[in-house]
């Protein structure tokens, strides 16, 4: 399989401590990557990452097909995020939980390996605001990137082919917002005091909706809505996988992912203090219908994936070393 790696300006810093403590699957001394470069490995559909994917995706994807997995081994950034986790985060955020999760994020017109070769990897200093201010915006669900503009679409494909970052993130203790949103959230360039000390501790990330792309809420029916989780510093994440995923893309699928880039337009006209054109009228209800014969024709699978996964994520996100 060809190896495709992303060279990155040389970063003169100290090692990390942990700079040996590479995940297993990366082989011996983290593989043969250079020690700032973004080496992206292909995967076997049947390996136990891809298995575990594969389940993520189906809990509100099911007509989704998984084509291509690819992980990301950056040496820097795995030890940026390794040391932060457990020499750092873990002693401030409550009880220790430094909250790991596997999430989903879009990278919209930029391509994965584009982001990946920016020397911190995912940089809230680029992110251009939301809900919650200027962070990286997080989906549990797949849904949420795909069926809004945040995905990224692959050319040539119709939009029926999209590509996704899987990201690891330490999220500690959170700041819940629930479906509240206003000017103030919107303003927020951290999250509010958790503890005010001394010594004074801050949340160590935020967690809202569900919401769906653009509008707040989860809709009538709840259809590609998601929790997000909105993280304001770099370290506490790691882009860990590239994945392409092919979707069924017929007539009302198309209406529903236009409508909701609608919605999203609308929603910063609205913000300007403009009047939004009107809505389509048939995304929300003609996306429900899509997916719930999606859902139907891709159960069994989806259940059959599961106890194959299971073993999969504790390969995948083994106990701390350092826990409070």
């Amino acid at each position: 399989l060809a190896v495709h790696t992303l060279p990155l300006a040389p970063v003169s810093e100290a090692p990390h401590p942990l700079s040996m403590a590479y995940p297993d699957e990366w082989g011996a001394g983290g593989g043969d990557g250079g020690p700032t470069e973004s080496k992206l490995v292909p995967l076997s559909m049947q390996s136990n990452e891809a298995l575990l994917i594969k389940t993520l995706l189906a809990r509100s994807c099911p007509s989704a097909r998984l084509s291509r997995v690819q992980r990301v081994q950056n040496k820097k950034l795995w030890c940026e995020y390794a040391h932060y986790r457990d020499a750092s985060l873990v002693h401030t955020c409550a009880g220790g939980d430094v909250n790991e999760m596997l999430l989903f994020h879009g990278t919209a017109e930029r391509a994965a390996e584009d982001v990946l070769a920016h020397q911190n990897g995912l940089d809230p200093r680029f992110s251009n605001g939301g809900f919650y201010g200027q962070g990286i915006y997080l989906a549990e669900d797949p849904s949420y990137p795909i069926g809004g503009r945040y995905a990224h679409r692959i050319s040539g494909s119709g939009g029926s082919r999209v590509q996704l970052l899987i990201v690891k993130a330490a999220l500690g203790s959170q700041q819940e917002m629930g479906q509240r949103i206003s000017a103030e959230t919107r303003a927020m360039r951290m999250p509010d005091v958790r503890v005010e000390g001394p010594p004074r501790l801050l949340y160590d990330s935020v967690r809202g909706g569900p919401h769906r792309p653009f509008v707040s809420g989860g809709g009538e029916n709840g259809c590609n809505a998601s929790i997000i989780h909105v993280v304001y510093e770099s370290r506490q994440m790691y882009p860990a996988y590239v994945i392409e995923v092919e979707m069924e893309m017929g007539a009302e699928v198309v209406a529903a992912v236009q409508n909701n880039s609608a919605e999203g337009s609308a929603a910063r006209t609205r913000q300007r203090g403009v009047r939004a054109p009107a809505r389509h009228p048939s995304g929300s209800a003609t996306l429900r219908r899509a997916a719930a014969a999606a859902a139907a024709a891709a159960a069994a699978p989806a259940a059959a994936a599961v106890a194959a996964a299971a073993a999969a994520l504790l390969l995948m996100s083994p106990p701390l070393r350092h826990r409070a």
